[in-house]
């Protein structure tokens, strides 16, 4: 996106595939963080995501690459490496084995997601990805209807910032007004939200609700990767939305709609016509935020009105910290408070 100030892509977990998409046997050349990628699901099912290129001749792995054991093998000349370790485990047509390896990087699957931990400096996990319970509950509905996934040309940070902006609900989703939050604070690497909103408000009826109903969203951002909301008193609806930057000028975006196994969205197996539309207008409402993100520059100090400093404002800070120290030196100095104090001294 035009004027994004952040020279690095931020740490966190960020979601490659979803988890029902990779099966044993699965080879599956992926591209996110402007660097290609194998991801693979082992014999015994442990997904694995290595360094795309064969340390021997360059082959790309998830290319034609095979499954073999526990390990992936280069579809060139059948080099093989461990998904535990990235390291060289067999030579098919020689016993001497070189001590090669090919980057490892970790894997968690969880929410049915399969999620990687990336770091601008290197480092390690700092945290567990979420696990919310509704999103591994067979009272749910997870099949592959639930789930969809865009490109856009954004960044993850402009994709969560979502949860706490609440003008763009009426303006870009229809919201008859704007709401204010309960409660939006940063805790740690969550930023959690409580907002109610009145659905229908201003109307008889909508296809959700009989008449317009009070209804309160429970919204977590974990980093810049994941947002996650849940319809706590109304119908139970879980979404996942997730965003992985493929380069520095697009990311894909993951988005999945939860719905109760009731009567009324899912019966014999199957889901209703109720729950399929609960579903699809869900993608709608992400659809018309695109149009959006692909064409928006990035304002680094935007002039907040007042209602939004207490959320909008907090927010931007806390995103700070998932970017290397470098870029928040860089941000911290170009502060207007900052640069006015140097101009004056």
């Amino acid at each position: 996106m035009k004027n994004f100030p952040f020279k690095h892509f931020p740490s966190g977990w960020f979601q490659v595939a979803w988890s029902g998409d990779l099966q044993p046997g699965d080879v599956k050349p992926v591209h996110f963080f402007d660097m290609d990628f194998v991801l693979f699901r082992t014999e015994s099912g442990k997904a694995a995501l290595l360094e795309a290129y064969c340390a021997h001749m360059g082959a790309h792995l998830g290319h034609g690459g095979k499954v073999v054991g526990e390990s992936v093998a280069c579809p060139f000349h059948g080099w093989q490496y461990a998904a535990e370790s990235g390291k060289l485990v067999e030579i098919p047509y020689s016993e001497r084995c070189p001590s090669q390896t090919v980057r490892k990087w970790e894997i968690r699957e969880s929410m049915g997601m399969v999620l990687m931990w990336h770091d601008a400096e290197g480092a390690p996990p700092q945290w567990d990805p979420p696990a919310w319970p509704e999103a591994e509950s067979d009272d749910y509905y997870r099949g592959p209807e639930s789930r969809t996934e865009f490109v856009t040309r954004t960044q993850p940070q402009m994709v969560i910032e979502n949860i706490v902006d609440a003008a763009h609900q009426k303006f870009i989703h229809g919201a008859t007004n704007i709401t204010s939050f309960d409660e939006a604070k940063p805790d740690g690497h969550v930023f959690r939200v409580l907002q109610h909103v009145i659905l229908g408000e201003g109307k008889k009826k909508t296809w959700l609700t009989d008449k317009p109903t009070p209804a309160t969203m429970h919204i977590e951002g974990w980093g810049l990767g994941i947002g996650l909301v849940n319809f706590v008193d109304t119908d139970g609806a879980v979404i996942i939305h997730t965003s992985t930057p493929i380069d520095h000028e697009k990311c894909a975006m993951f988005t999945a709609m939860l719905v109760r196994k009731t009567p009324k969205s899912f019966v014999n197996g199957e889901l209703t016509k109720f729950g399929k539309k609960r579903i699809a207008v869900h993608f709608k409402q992400v659809a018309a935020d695109i149009p959006v993100w692909d064409n928006m520059s990035y304002v680094l100090f935007p002039p907040f009105a007042g209602v939004e400093v207490p959320t909008f404002a907090v927010f931007r800070k806390w995103t700070e910290q998932f970017y290397p120290e470098s870029d928040r030196k860089l941000i911290d100095d170009l502060r207007p408070g900052k640069v006015k104090r140097a101009a004056n001294a």
